[in-house]
């Protein structure tokens, strides 16, 4: 009851007491006219009539409003703060101690987190979505990651902290595939998912007394870094297959147009998180958190380690930091580490195992199809006598040569301006690979020479065979009369040739009605 309807109700309940006193007793209509008065029952006027005046009014609640809550966001949630800026404003006329029970009252977890800690901080604080897919090889988690750790640049002129990108089956928590770059791009998330997709790469055996011997990386990703030496030890993961879905953040890299375009070839659904919610995805986020503290915390020059006073890293004297093709090596052995033998405590098992358990049927990948749609089409290009032209500069490709004056589709990693892949606009197969005519691998010229030789050899056959069937053949004469010619086509046999010929064209033509009518002028 407001204090205006308490005085009202008190004025009311007096006059009945006055009237009361000068009949004796009331009437049913002077308590009805009352009740109207006061909008409550006949049963309240005689519950306020034997108190003799109505209950006194309660003080209604303090409760922030919204222009309160603007003010506690604005004084980065400090109470006080607020309550004295409120206070001198005239918007409130209240205890802080009344202030801060509303606080604590009307605040949610979320907004004091927000008024707290700001929007970084207070993303994370609210109800979550645990994604727990029922079956193996339904959804996989992309993501990367830079490395705390500095190592030798390909270069081995300068330090760099690399770039990891990893995907990961949800259900099993396996690393189904791995890449390292420099940084990141298009061409390290195709690479990986490649290497999650299809065959799996084998990483090679390092020997000690090595390490100042291995060839620098000639690309970005970890197909580059490795070279040719991936077959020596098994596979390091256990997953080749297409998922059904693909969990990826806002990242500009994930977002490009080679991803989506591989994506929808191969029918796999994409699933964009919100923008800085790394829980939708934090199946990923833990692998990397684990990678950190049992792999990259075991390096040397650690960026999380022990510093020294003046800020700079307290590494041992020397030791120097690891170079990238070791780097690499050590990354791939601890993935195999994590698939075989590590026992996930939320699984309560190894990754592989786990995912040997499972009975859902998965979707095992083409070949030619990874090859294919895990590459971007960079263009559609005639093949001329020098190749290919690409960004004012010659590809060659020795397996083109049947491709002559024809237009071919041309499909690459992105940042990848050493080789393309070519594949056949009438077939759609795959051609070969063509690469640049200023930097053409020995190998490679010897497979464009041999390649140009086996193909003039066969023109040369093909050629020979059709003169030897066009050349006039006589029988041997035994006596004096004119020989007959041995290879000569009946009429019978050249009219149907010459129908077999010359259908298709008339029909396309629309006069195939007039095939047997002779023209007259």
């Amino acid at each position: 009851m407001s204090p205006e309807d308490w005085e009202l109700a008190n004025e009311v309940v007096k006059d009945l007491l006055a009237l009361k006193g000068k009949k004796g007793r009331l009437s049913r209509a002077d308590l009805a006219a009352a009740a109207v008065k006061v909008g409550r029952s006949q049963e309240t006027i005689y519950r306020w009539l034997r108190a003799g005046a109505p209950p006194p009014p309660v003080r209604k609640r303090f409760e922030l409003t919204r222009n309160h809550q603007i003010e506690l966001m604005a004084a980065g949630g400090h109470r006080r703060r607020a309550f004295d800026r409120l206070t001198e404003a005239g918007e409130i006329d209240c205890s802080l101690r009344t202030f801060e029970k509303a606080y604590e009252r009307d605040m949610s977890a979320r907004l004091k987190a927000f008024a707290t800690h700001g929007p970084r901080k207070g993303r994370f604080v609210g109800l979550r979505q645990v994604r727990q897919e029922p079956g193996r090889g339904l959804c996989f988690e992309g993501d990367h990651k830079q490395a705390e750790v500095w190592i030798k640049a390909p270069d081995k002129k300068s330090l760099i902290r690399p770039w990891v990108t990893v995907f990961i089956d949800t259900w099993s928590r396996a690393i189904a595939g791995i890449a390292v770059s420099v940084r990141p791009n298009q061409s390290t998330i195709l690479t990986s998912m490649k290497a999650s997709f299809g065959e799996q790469p084998q990483y090679p055996k390092h020997k000690e007394g090595e390490e100042d011997q291995e060839e620098d990386p000639p690309s970005e990703n970890v197909i580059g870094a490795l070279g040719s030496a991936f077959d020596y030890w098994p596979n390091i993961s256990p997953i080749n297959h297409v998922p059904e879905e693909l969990r990826l953040d806002r990242g500009l890299d994930f977002m490009a147009n080679s991803i989506a375009e591989a994506c929808t070839h191969l029918d796999i659904d994409i699933d964009i998180t919100d923008a800085y919610t790394p829980n939708q995805k934090g199946k990923i986020e833990r692998v990397f958190r684990t990678m950190q503290t049992m792999l990259f915390a075991t390096m040397p020059y650690f960026t999380l380690g022990p510093e020294r006073k003046d800020g700079s890293l307290d590494v041992p004297r020397r030791v120097e930091p690891l170079s990238y093709v070791v780097f690499v090596q050590k990354v791939l052995d601890w993935v195999r580490k994590y698939n075989f033998e590590l026992i996930h405590s939320e699984i309560g098992m190894t990754p592989t195992a786990k995912w040997n358990s499972g009975t859902t049927p998965i979707r095992i990948p083409d070949h030619d199809d990874l090859n294919r749609f895990l590459l971007k089409k960079i263009a559609v290009r005639r093949v001329e006598a020098r190749g290919v032209m690409m960004h004012r500069r010659w590809y060659l490709c020795a397996e083109a040569d049947h491709e002559l004056d024809r237009d071919v589709e041309v499909r690459g990693l992105p940042h990848d301006e050493r080789k393309y892949e070519l594949y056949s606009l009438r077939t759609g197969k795959w051609i070969g690979t063509a690469w640049d005519q200023s930097h053409l691998p020995k190998e490679v010229r010897r497979n464009v020479k041999t390649a140009e030789k086996e193909a003039r050899r066969e023109a040369q056959t093909i050629y020979q065979a059709g003169r030897r069937r066009e050349e006039t053949r006589w029988e041997a004469s035994v006596a004096a009369e004119d020989p007959e010619q041995t290879n000569l086509i009946p009429e019978q046999e050249k009219d149907r040739l010459l129908r077999e010929h010359e259908s298709p064209y008339l029909e396309l033509l629309g006069n195939a009605e007039q095939r047997d009518q002779k023209w007259e002028g």
